[in-house]
């Protein structure tokens, strides 16, 4: 009774998550109206550009890989097989590995063709080899995980040393997804009986997630060195309590490089109110399409004539009456 139920509650999930994929894939090609604001009271229409419709077809990509897997642990159910569960958990583990496989592929083959490196599209097709020889209840498809992470371990120490905040997004994810190929569900899944002995490779994948977790280790005991920042103090000055009516596109400006002459500053339509150029640039980006996240860096442009800075010089600014600014680059 037991495992019966456990059937039709994965079935459950994996309609579920087929369910969620589909409204993903609606609200990408649908994206809601943005709200009105104090800089853009009338806001357009957004646009679907061409990276929402890129991550609405890995939507309907997730929502056809798991419709299939509900399609399966139902009929598994119904058929009241003795491994249905197994077998459905790990067609929908086999599934997960192939929607991730599609995904390291596409988009590791853009950054290929951008002069970056390999090990993405590489990890990417490895793991489509691997989802299909996992289907095919093969060994091969721990053997290939395994050397999946293995790759990793060599590759995370070659780019990030011991450091344990750089090794931990290469490889964290890596080894948390192995597990289930140690999982005895998997090894069930596999055809692993009393009179038949096999691991499906989750032996090699293992060994390999146990290095890997190793270097984890070693890199959270690692010191590191701590270079302190310019510190020019803490500022002084009068306080500017009406900073929303400050004259901006007005406001002398003297600005120079150590004893240098003093910059070229830009006056007449060369100079805007940051404030409006900013209402304008969320305007633009979002008659596009394009919205920002939270936290993002918005830059206004330069008051001044661009001008180099070389370590060691010190930067020191005068905006009308307010106090000087003094940055110095390190």
């Amino acid at each position: 009774m037991a495992s019966r139920i456990a059937r039709w509650a994965f079935a459950a999930v994996y309609g579920s998550v087929a369910i969620i994929a589909l409204w993903g894939a609606y609200v990408q090609l649908n994206p809601p109206a943005p709200e009105a604001g104090p800089f853009d009271p009338n806001p357009l229409p957004l646009l679907v550009n061409p990276a929402m419709f890129t991550a609405a077809m890995f939507y309907f990509l997730t929502a056809a890989g798991f419709a299939f897997a509900t399609f399966y642990a139902v009929r598994g159910a119904l058929a009241n097989r003795l491994d249905g569960t197994t077998s459905g958990l790990n067609m929908a583990f086999a599934i997960f590995l192939g929607i991730v496989g599609v995904y390291l592929t596409y988009y590791g083959a853009q950054l290929l063709m951008l002069g970056g490196s390999f090990a993405y599209a590489l990890s990417g097709v490895a793991l489509l080899a691997t989802t299909f020889f996992v289907i095919r209840r093969s060994a091969l498809g721990g053997l290939i995980y395994a050397g999946i992470v293995g790759l990793w371990v060599v590759l995370s120490l070659i780019e990030g040393g011991l450091d344990f905040l750089a090794l931990l997004p290469r490889l964290a994810a890596w080894i948390v997804v192995g597990l289930w190929f140690l999982s005895p569900w998997y090894h069930t899944a596999m055809g692993k009986t009393a009179e038949r002995k096999t691991d499906g490779g989750g032996m090699f994948v293992g060994l390999a997630s146990a290095a890997g977790a190793l270097v984890l280790v070693v890199g959270a005991f690692q010191g590191y060195p701590v270079e302190k920042g310019t510190d020019n103090g803490p500022a002084t000055g009068t306080a500017v309590t009406d900073w929303r009516n400050l004259s901006l596109e007005t406001m002398a400006i003297d600005a120079h490089i150590d004893d240098s002459p003093e910059l070229q500053i830009y006056t007449g339509s060369y100079r805007r109110s940051p404030l409006d150029i900013t209402a304008e640039t969320f305007s633009d980006l979002r008659a596009r399409g394009i919205d920002l996240a939270v936290g993002t860096c918005v830059l206004t442009g330069s008051s001044s004539l661009p001008t180099p800075i070389r370590p060691g010089q010190t930067l020191v600014a005068t905006f009308g009456t307010l106090p000087a600014i003094s940055i110095k680059l390190a």
